[in-house]
Parts: C-alpha cells; structure tokens; sequence
C-alpha cells in the first residue's frame, strides 16, 4: 500500500507539472500564431469582393445611406453597391431636393438604386416622377432575397 502511495504521488505531480507546462505554452502561443496568422491589408481592401445592398425604407434613414455608400465607394471602389428602397424612403426621391443629386453622383460612380413597385403603388406614386438614375423592381422584398443569394451582405442604415 505504501509503495501504491508513493507511486501514485508522483504520477499524479508529473502529470500535473506536464499538464500546468502544456497550459502556459498554450498561453504563450496563441497571440505568436494569431498574429503570424493575420494576412496585413492595405486600407481599402477587402479580404473578398464586397457586394452590399443597403435597405432604406424610411425616409430618416437616407442621412446614413448616403453617407455609407460615400464611404464605401471611396475606400472600396471595386465594391458592388447597391440601395433597395421601399416604404417612406421613397418619399426623398420625389422632385429636387439636396439627396438626388447625391445619389445622381453615386448612380453614375456604378451604385444602383432600385425601387419597390408595391411601394410606389402603396404610396401612390407614379415610377416617371423617379429621378433617371432610380431603376424600378417588381418587389423590395423578392430584391433584397435575390440580391443576398446573389452574396450581397445585408445592411439597414
């Protein structure tokens, strides 16, 4: 029994001792090989081809679209962009205020901004009042499904 005792005692601290060392060499590892592992990027690329829809359906939200896509088309130019709007949102896009010709310049850099078809009926607007640059789609709904299948990522501004 005393020869099991001190037998198991120092199996038990070599295991412990082996245990603790491959514990803090865990420790110590992990940020070495993290950090050996993060490819450096230059500002303004991505790490894939970004492809973004934004969804504005309400009116408040064009302030922080704008100045997304501004951001996005500056510092990403090979990104596809892309504005589906919907509801109250449509209401901006009605004669000549400050924001059309901010989305005039984002339109002709390649953003496209589409417009839902059931909203304009919702909202009784005629599609002919829309600035030129402002293409309609059968549903904001289907086009934002079709736009994330497609590997568009989803953002609500």
């Amino acid at each position: 029994l005393l020869i099991l005792k001190i037998f198991w005692g120092k199996i038990v601290k070599k295991s412990l001792v082996y245990g603790l060392f491959l514990v803090v060499f865990a420790l110590v590892q992990t940020p070495f090989s993290y950090a050996q592992n993060q490819e450096k990027k230059e500002p303004g690329t991505a790490k894939h081809p970004l492809k973004i829809v934004l969804h504005v359906s309400d009116s408040d939200h064009w302030q922080s679209a704008v100045s997304n896509l501004n951001n996005l088309a500056a510092q990403y130019p090979d990104a596809k962009l892309r504005v589906i709007v919907d509801g109250t949102g449509l209401y901006p896009l009605q004669g000549v205020n400050s924001l059309t010709p901010a989305l005039a310049k984002l339109a002709a850099g390649g953003v496209q901004i589409q417009v839902c078809h059931n909203a304009l009926r919702d909202q009784q607007i005629v599609a002919t009042t829309l600035p030129a640059f402002a293409t309609v789609i059968p549903a904001a709904v289907v086009g934002l499904a079709e736009s994330q299948y497609d590997g568009y990522a989803y953002i609500k501004p």
